[in-house]
């Protein structure tokens, strides 16, 4: 499902802070799946992530990461706290916050280099009622990032 996304640099997913009993972030639904069965083992490495994040940050929020993974760097970016919640939109904001400064000293020492994210918090998200307000905190972001929208199969 990621495919079109051959081109990207970064490509970067909305999750929760969920980790199963295997030591893998839930990656089940929408976009995170679909990155999950593109990347073999992304779960788990993320897993780890959000873990040792967790560890020394003491709190649920991990909000944006990234990895290298072969030639992309993919990333997570934090909409929920548990993967049966609904978005949190007021984490979305939180999170688009750090990601954009994340985008910003990408597009310095990449400047061709473009950024994928879907759209957060619409999909299995559940927040299709606040499409506007969220598509007002993306249009801060710089213009390396671009918003894509996961089409259902």
């Amino acid at each position: 499902m990621l495919d079109h996304l051959d081109e990207a640099k970064v490509v970067v997913v909305t999750t929760n802070s969920t980790i199963n009993q295997r030591g893998e972030l839930v990656m089940g639904r929408g976009a995170a799946l679909a990155m999950k069965k593109a990347f073999p083992g992304i779960a788990s490495e993320f897993g780890a992530r959000v873990k040792s994040f967790k560890k020394w940050a003491a709190t649920e929020d991990y909000l944006f990461l990234n990895h290298l993974r072969e030639t992309k760097i993919l990333g997570i970016l934090q909409v929920k706290r548990h993967f049966k919640d609904t978005a949190d939109f007021e984490l979305i904001r939180q999170s688009l916050d750090m990601f954009r400064h994340y985008a910003r000293g990408m597009k310095g020492a990449c400047p061709d280099c473009r950024i994928f994210l879907n759209f957060p918090g619409i999909g299995a998200g559940k927040l299709a009622d606040r499409y506007d307000d969220i598509l007002k905190l993306l249009k801060r972001l710089p213009d390396n990032v671009h918003v894509w929208v996961l089409k259902r199969a």
